[in-house]
């Protein structure tokens, strides 16, 4: 279950560090980074307070422990790993009755709804086990503007597979000392699917890393020389799919997107759909090609035409992973979409998605 960043004791995300570069040594743990993330110390439960409730004023320990954990649950004066924010979030680990110490902008993006679990330490180590929801993003979904120059656009989001991640922390050295991470969205097929959530299993100084598709592989940090993030960033660039279209492929592309929104403004169903094919004749991933299409074939909703908007609503989602509002408006086509097929429960569900999506979409950009 998705919950907002303030209403649950642990909410976290982790991001990968940008880079791209040729793997320096082999990784025997492809989806590990070593990290060496030093911890930044904070200080006591008061300490915290100011960071986190500065508007409670907390000068006790208890008072503190209360501020802190007002409006998260699960939270106690025991608890040992906090994770919260909006769009950075911001990490808060220690020992058991021992000062906290703060891993800044642990995960810098605009979503930060997670489940979150935090097992008890095992010697040195902590683990924390993060799994978000995809909710995927949109761009210029369906925009049409009127005779008087007045343009409206159906924006619209939702989910589609979901993120993991899994961190551990050096309690000695207090350090965030490696981390893995694993993405399920598949409706392009760019991932293997999930078969479970990742599994992390500790034994002294060695570590059992399952991954969601249960492959096994036992290491130590001393292991990870070749497990960079830039690394893991490169080998996730390679699964992404294939190379952006060339320039004159986008533009011509664009032209006809450009006639396909004429014509499905106009009724013209048939047209509009033959411009849409040849834009993706042009450049097969091109996403408003994708959604335009889809689009003109919900209004028509003629034979089989239900289903190949579905088809194309989803393509133009795997196509455009990144634009909120474009997202949002092509989950809010399938709600509609599945409004007119009498599915009202799916119907909601997007809705819902888009609505949410949208709305942290737009939060990212003030």
């Amino acid at each position: 279950m998705l919950r907002h960043a303030l209403s649950a004791t642990l909410v976290v995300s982790f991001a990968l560090a940008p880079g791209a570069s040729a793997l320096a040594a082999p990784c025997k743990v492809p989806e590990v980074a070593k990290r060496d993330v030093k911890g930044v110390k904070v200080g006591s439960w008061v300490d915290l307070a100011a960071v986190v409730a500065p508007d409670e004023h907390a000068k006790s320990e208890d008072a503190a422990v209360a501020a802190v954990c007002k409006y998260r649950s699960g939270c106690a004066a025991a608890t040992t790993v906090l994770c919260v924010g909006d769009v950075g979030v911001t990490c808060y680990v220690r020992k058991a009755g021992g000062p906290w110490f703060s891993f800044e902008d642990s995960f810098d993006d605009g979503i930060t709804a997670f489940d979150v679990t935090a097992g008890a330490p095992v010697g040195r180590w902590q683990h924390v086990a993060i799994k978000q929801e995809i909710i995927e993003r949109i761009e210029d979904a369906m925009c049409e503007t009127d005779e008087d120059g007045n343009t409206d656009c159906v924006s619209a989001s939702g989910s589609a597979g979901y993120e993991y991640g899994d961190l551990v922390f050096d309690l000695d050295a207090m350090t965030l000392a490696w981390d893995a991470r694993r993405s399920d969205y598949n409706e392009g097929g760019e991932h293997p699917s999930c078969k479970q959530d990742p599994k992390v299993a500790i034994a002294g100084d060695e570590f059992t890393y399952t991954s969601c598709t249960k492959e096994t592989t036992r290491f130590k940090v001393a292991d990870l020389g070749g497990c960079t993030v830039a690394a893991r960033s490169a080998r996730a660039s390679d699964a992404a799919g294939p190379a952006p279209a060339s320039p004159g492929a986008r533009k011509a592309a664009e032209a006809k997107v450009g006639e396909g929104r004429k014509a499905t403004k106009a009724k013209r169903w048939a047209e509009a759909i033959a411009a849409f094919d040849a834009a993706l004749a042009a450049d097969g991933s091109y996403a408003p090609a994708l959604s335009g299409r889809g689009y003109a074939r919900l209004l028509r909703a003629e034979g089989g035409d239900l289903d190949a908007a579905r088809l194309d609503f989803e393509a133009a989602l795997a196509a455009e992973p990144k634009d909120g509002k474009f997202r949002a408006a092509v989950m809010f086509n399938l709600g509609v979409l599945a409004e007119k097929a009498g599915r009202k429960d799916e119907a909601k569900t997007w809705f819902e998605k888009s609505k949410t999506t949208l709305k942290a979409a737009e939060g990212t950009k003030k």
